[in-house]
């Protein structure tokens, strides 16, 4: 049984076959199993979220609805010292949702391979041993993205140039863009390959560079199919985005070998 590490030498040195039409055949196929389970997990985070923006808000005395917040929070307002602090939630926060995206995924893989999932799966690699690395990978992937963002924001503070007030903008987005496509598979390599954080975080950028502009395109698809969510008043979104986590997982089920009995039955069969 070949390793992960091995596999991906041998992505590296063969690369691997990525269809389009069957990777956005089987997203949809696997899309179907877990859409109201998973879109019932995000809209939950949702209101958590929204209940929590409000209860700060009411303990901090502040007269502001969380749709005030929506429309008035604006992070190119903010100085300097607002900018590195609100990276720093960021960064927190992505690492601490890192878990759930995981038992996002794993969802994903369950209902791929007829395994028994519920609503708590969604939340199992809290307590599971990936937990430190899916932590540190989101913490280190945030902190690089954001960091750049910040400091693109930061200079565009002080250098208030026409044209740096359009060009910074975009290359924040185009780097965001490149970074996520590059780290996309960091979260499975973890959970189905039982790679540390840095060692998954370099195998994604291997394995994705070699269809970079497939899985680019890819993501534009699955995110216009996510986007209609939003015409079903809003809450479809909920149930559109899922969409998204089982791109990730049958790109990775596509680019690593999972036909034969390896990690994933290991993981299944000793923590689940």
């Amino acid at each position: 049984m070949k390793s992960t590490f091995e596999k991906v030498k041998e992505i590296k040195k063969h690369g691997y076959r990525l269809d389009i039409g069957e990777v956005i055949s089987q997203t949809f196929e696997n899309y179907k199993k877990i859409a109201l389970l998973s879109g019932g997990v995000i809209l939950l985070l949702a209101i958590i979220f929204f209940v929590a923006v409000a209860g700060i808000g009411g303990v901090l005395g502040l007269a502001m609805s969380f749709t005030d917040f929506l429309t008035e929070f604006n992070v190119a307002n903010m100085g300097p010292v607002g900018l590195l602090v609100n990276m720093g939630i960021s960064v927190l926060a992505y690492a601490l949702l890192a878990p759930i995206s995981a038992g996002l995924i794993q969802i994903a893989h369950n209902a791929e391979t007829n395994r028994d999932f519920d609503f708590s799966t969604a939340f199992v690699h809290y307590k599971t041993s990936h937990f430190k690395n899916l932590f540190l990978a989101g913490f280190l992937i945030n902190l690089v993205s954001s960091g750049i963002t910040t400091l693109l924001q930061i200079t565009n503070l002080y250098f208030l140039d026409e044209t740096l007030l359009f060009v910074i903008p975009i290359i924040s987005f185009v780097v965001s863009v490149i970074i996520t496509i590059l780290v996309l598979l960091t979260i499975p390599f973890i959970i189905f390959g039982n790679l540390d954080a840095m060692s998954a975080i370099k195998a994604s950028i291997s394995t994705t560079s070699k269809h970079f502009w497939i899985i680019l395109l890819l993501l534009i698809i699955f995110f216009v199919c996510a986007m209609l969510g939003i015409l079903a008043l809003c809450i479809g979104i909920f149930f559109t985005f899922p969409i998204y986590f089982s791109a990730q997982y049958i790109i990775y089920r596509n680019a690593v070998p999972m036909k034969e009995k390896d990690e994933l039955d290991e993981i299944g069969s000793s923590e689940y």
